[in-house]
């Protein structure tokens, strides 16, 4: 590390490395299609449990990985500490959380045509609460200001508006608890909010629905198949800002030029220059 570069630079310059080291030792990924990403695009699922190699992460997903784990202890410590009780985790003296329920299952999934895949879905749950309607599992989402400024004012107007507003502007959320009841056997989950600026919380109880779960099985077998058959499938996002953050933005955009330029994908070379 350049010793002539102040503290936060080297940091940066520590994690650009860390992360490409990791990047180009990454192994086999997987099998199995993970709650928290199936609401993200097809083809993303697709070249992850592929094993194609994912970029680097940049230092901002690095921080944002960071913070999103500090959000998740910091909200159970804070229900722990005014009695309200949050199963299924261990406490451990660092200050971090420990999720016991981590499970993976295969459920059928019927595609359009009839046909059937049988698909691994895997999830880690972050704890078990009470609720007024009986036991739901708990579900932490840490949210920038303004993405949390809209979901408050939906709030405000009651559960049905704020049902609307997660199916429209976060539904991948919804795709996670899903997966994530089915698997542990839950019928509900209590989501709890958390505004990264201000600290501020908002909670909101959803109970399963089985025609998005329907849905979800349709569109990840479809996944599924394509994996199995090795053709990559049409993105769910298309022309999303998304895109931007995806570790596999390189396989959909310049590829073919680099492929028949004989190069690797630059984004895991960068001291090549190219």
């Amino acid at each position: 590390m350049d010793s002539s570069l102040y503290p936060i630079e080297r940091l940066y310059e520590a994690i650009r490395d860390d992360e490409a080291k990791a990047a180009r030792n990454k192994g086999g990924s997987s099998r199995r299609i993970r709650a928290s990403e199936a609401g993200n695009c097809a083809r993303q699922i697709f070249y992850r449990i592929s094993g194609h190699r994912a970029a680097p992460r940049s230092s901002t997903s690095v921080m944002l990985g960071v913070g999103g784990d500090a959000d998740h202890d910091v909200t159970r410590q804070m229900l722990g500490h005014y009695g309200i009780e949050v199963r299924q985790v261990s406490h451990n003296e660092d200050g971090s959380v420990d999720e016991l329920l981590m499970d993976a299952v295969e459920f059928d999934c019927e595609l359009p045509d009839g046909t059937t895949e049988r698909v691994t879905f895997s999830s880690r749950a972050d704890g078990e609460i009470d609720v007024p309607e009986g036991v739901a599992l708990l579900e932490i989402k840490g949210m920038s200001y303004w993405p949390f400024k809209y979901l408050k004012d939906a709030v405000k107007k009651g559960p049905e508006a704020t049902l609307a507003h997660l199916h429209k502007k976060h539904r991948r959320y919804l795709y996670q608890v899903e997966i994530t009841m089915r698997i542990f056997g839950y019928d509900r989950v209590y989501f709890v909010f958390k505004d990264r600026s201000f600290g501020t919380l908002l909670g909101h109880l959803y109970e399963r629905d089985d025609e998005l779960w329907a849905q979800i099985r349709r569109e990840m077998g479809l996944v599924w198949k394509a994996v199995r058959e090795g053709e990559p499938p049409r993105p769910l996002i298309e022309g999303s800002s998304d895109c931007s953050w995806c570790p596999y933005h390189y396989l959909c955009h310049g590829a073919m030029k680099r492929e028949q330029q004989g190069k690797e994908p630059a984004v895991l070379y960068p001291e090549r220059g190219e």
